[in-house]
């Protein structure tokens, strides 16, 4: 109920588009975020990376388990490699123009804020996909369910 509610005060108070008077301006180009200062061009760099390194674990302990081999791992690293490199390019490509003509300062915003919005969704998303895959094992454990009912919706699973 209390989620219902949210949404709909979150409906009527929130809005996804620029204050009366003030045109939406799209970004020129989408392949990576526009920052408004040097600094933030630093910040955007450093976020991008640990993104690979989780893909790069992800395929480590893939290759642990034995789903892939030796070699392929090798391969995927390259990629990961490659993709990264290929990223930060394309940051700066994007970024270096924009940053040498220089940012208006209307249009100026703090990285920060996006760290924040990603660390959030971050936590959230996580915190959901952690909770989604535990609960078949929580409903299989607590009220002696098979597997394939513990997995099926609550609603639709005989007690």
């Amino acid at each position: 109920m209390v989620c219902f509610l949210y949404g709909i005060l979150y409906y009527f108070v929130v809005r996804d588009t620029p204050p009366k008077g003030k045109k939406l301006v799209r970004p020129k180009r989408t392949a990576a975020l526009e920052v408004s200062s040097w600094g933030d061009l630093i910040q955007l760099m450093i976020w991008t990376l640990p993104l690979g390194g989780a893909v790069a674990i992800s395929a480590w302990r893939l290759e642990g388990l034995g789903f892939i081999s030796k070699p392929i791992l090798y391969v995927v690293y390259t990629v990961i490699l490659i993709v990264l490199f290929y990223q930060l390019y394309t940051i700066l490509k994007i970024n270096i123009p924009i940053l040498k003509k220089g940012v208006p300062k209307e249009d100026r915003y703090k990285f920060r804020n996006v760290v924040a919005l990603n660390s959030t969704y971050f936590a959230n998303f996580g915190a959901e996909l952690a909770i989604v895959s535990m609960l078949p094992m929580f409903f299989q454990l607590t009220f002696s369910l098979s597997a394939a009912q513990a997995g099926s919706s609550p609603l639709l699973s005989p007690l």
